[in-house]
């Protein structure tokens, strides 16, 4: 993620997204998005992981904003 809007590819509608720094730290937490992108312009360049919820699914991945 070069400039901080984040794309979720998924199929079903997200009841939530977490956003984690590299020390486990709480920096974002999204309710209810039916969108399936975010925006994080505001966090500081570095290393980020999300939680991505949907139903009683979760998906975990990796993100670097440059």
């Amino acid at each position: 993620v070069g400039n901080g809007l984040v794309n979720v590819d998924a199929n079903k509608p997200l009841s939530e997204i977490k956003v984690f720094d590299r020390n486990g730290n709480l920096v974002r937490n999204i309710f209810q998005t039916s969108a399936h992108s975010f925006n994080l312009t505001d966090l500081q360049k570095g290393m980020y992981f999300v939680q991505c919820f949907a139903r009683d699914e979760m998906e975990t991945g990796k993100i670097i904003i440059q």
